[in-house]
């Protein structure tokens, strides 16, 4: 026979991710290796009860670990870390959509798990991380009702009162922050949402006081008497968006896969690929990809000790809690040999 095909299955409880197999192949010296699909179901750890955070603070040194957890978003990840934190530290996230870790005094970051750097967005952070201080006011807004503001609400910081200028839609919790920065465009107001409550942090390099405001925004941020003053807030943003549900795309390398060079600035990391995975999972939801961009030509005797390993777009192994089937197809082929030509 000069043609194999194979279907392969992962059957370790613990490391579904990864096959050690031993293959038998056609009887030529050489042979064309292809991996035409891979399925399995949607379901990976994305964080483990080894995954960890360690927090200088107060002249002391967190080392604070995780849970298992296959499932994440923005607001399991908040819950998740405020709940971990025990109150020391807040945690939301900001109008850019990253990431926010805040407490009353400064602290620094000086590590983090590969899993919880990825959730977290400080993946392509360099450790240690000091934290940055800044003057803020934080109000609470629980179960907002969508409101509409007019050119009679102001809010008034340090004495400088700035209205409304135009008749505004109406606002909902999640858009309210935006509302507000466009009445004082000179501070800074990321939110945290926690399920149905909203906190908005009003933040300044500098010490401030909201002076006055309409009633509406008396009504929301709850002040009801002035001046109110900020207070000092030490706190540190994620340089990226966090990765929820792994990177955006995953490998299938082996032994048995062509050499492949993938390049992070001036870095080059060299793994034997043989199939390219795009992520467009949804937890719970079978996975079915398949191939047509890697093949490779290797000797048969390579079959005899096969492994297969899925991992990240850092080549990171995954922790996949299902079997992974691997269909593949070995070809049979002759090894090419120079003939050489002696002049007379």
């Amino acid at each position: 026979m000069n043609e194999f095909s194979y279907t392969i299955t992962s059957t370790d409880p613990n490391d579904y991710s990864r096959i050690n197999v031993n293959l038998i192949g056609p009887f030529t010296e050489q042979i064309e290796f292809m991996i035409t699909n891979l399925t399995t179901m949607c379901s990976f750890n994305v964080l483990t009860n080894d995954d960890y955070i360690k927090i200088s603070y107060k002249d002391m040194v967190w080392t604070i670990f995780m849970y298992e957890i296959s499932e994440i978003d923005k607001s399991k990840l908040t819950v998740l870390l405020n709940d971990r934190f025990k109150n020391i530290w807040a945690v939301g996230y900001g109008a850019r959509s990253r990431l926010t870790i805040g407490t009353d005094a400064p602290f620094v970051i000086e590590d983090m798990s590969y899993n919880l750097s990825l959730v977290t967005g400080f993946y392509n952070a360099k450790f240690p991380i000091k934290s940055t201080e800044e003057y803020c006011y934080s109000f609470v807004v629980e179960h907002f009702q969508p409101t509409k503001f007019t050119t009679a609400d102001y809010l008034e910081i340090d004495g400088i009162r700035n209205y409304f200028d135009n008749n505004f839609e109406i606002v909902s919790k999640y858009t309210l922050p935006v509302t507000l920065q466009s009445l004082q465009p000179d501070y800074m107001l990321p939110t945290q949402l926690v399920d149905e409550t909203t906190i908005v942090n009003i933040r300044s390099n500098k010490d401030f006081a909201i002076t006055a405001a309409s009633p509406l925004l008396k009504k929301i941020l709850k002040i009801y008497e002035f001046p109110t003053k900020s207070f000092r807030y030490s706190y540190t943003d994620a340089p990226s968006s966090g990765y929820f549900h792994l990177t955006p795309m995953l490998y299938l390398i082996s032994n048995l896969g062509i050499p492949h060079y993938t390049y992070t600035d001036q870095n080059g990391i060299n793994q034997r690929i043989l199939m390219k995975i795009i992520n467009r999972f949804k937890h719970g939801m079978p996975i079915a990809a398949f191939n047509i961009e890697y093949y490779s030509t290797i000797n048969t005797s390579a079959l005899s000790e096969a492994w297969f390993q899925l991992v990240d777009a850092n080549f990171q192994p995954v922790k996949l809690l299902s079997p992974m089937y691997i269909s593949a197809v070995a070809i049979g082929v002759e090894k090419k040999t120079e003939k050489i030509y002696l002049k007379e």
